[in-house]
């Protein structure tokens, strides 16, 4: 397997979470951690994230809440659960609240790579730029607009189809987040 994927690995446990770095690494992910449901959302803002694993049970906000958060900021990302407490039942639930998949523990590392791969090949495309480049054209002929104009007029209506979220408005674009940030604060400048 191989990748340029980022992927979220949301648990409590610091052995569990050194064990999916170890795996995931090992076979060319880049892989960020968090040990709770909120530390969770923080990194999903802050990086352009490929994938999710979540524990299911964690103090506080449990992963099934989780995934519904991630869901409405980003429905595209696919968001896999693990629990050592699997059911029939639960795993079914999951599912119809959007979970990519159920994994139980402890799980095999091939079944693992697996479940992350065709989660990652089932990955929603975002809303590809060309949703909002006639309206950007449209403005950009009538006000006859300067190209910096026209970069800034396509960036605030990414800003605008994503919801304000800078990552899911990078993802828009095609461009790395970085660059988005760079653009909309350059020389003083900022667009919302």
């Amino acid at each position: 397997m191989a990748s340029d994927h980022a992927i979220l690995v949301v648990d409590d446990e610091p052995g569990v979470q050194a064990l999916l770095r170890s795996v995931l690494e090992r076979d060319g992910f880049e892989v960020h951690v968090a040990a709770s449901a909120e530390e969770a959302v923080q990194i999903f803002h802050e990086v352009d994230l490929d994938a999710v694993l979540a524990d299911v049970v964690m103090p506080g906000m449990d992963g099934v809440e989780l995934l519904e958060e991630l869901i409405k900021l980003d429905a595209g990302v696919p968001v896999l659960l693990m629990t050592g407490y699997g059911s029939i039942d639960a795993a079914v639930d999951a599912m119809r609240r959007g979970a990519t998949d159920y994994i139980t523990k402890p799980f095999k590392r091939r079944r693992l790579l697996s479940a992350l791969q065709r989660a990652l090949s089932l990955r929603k495309p975002e809303p590809r730029a060309t949703v909002i480049e006639q309206a950007v054209l449209d403005s950009a002929l009538e006000k006859r607009l300067t190209l910096r104009e026209l970069g800034n007029l396509y960036i605030e209506r990414a800003l605008s189809v994503s919801h304000g979220n800078k990552v899911q408005a990078a993802r828009v674009l095609g461009i790395n987040r970085r660059t988005l940030y760079r653009r909309s604060h350059r020389d003083g400048e900022h667009v919302n």
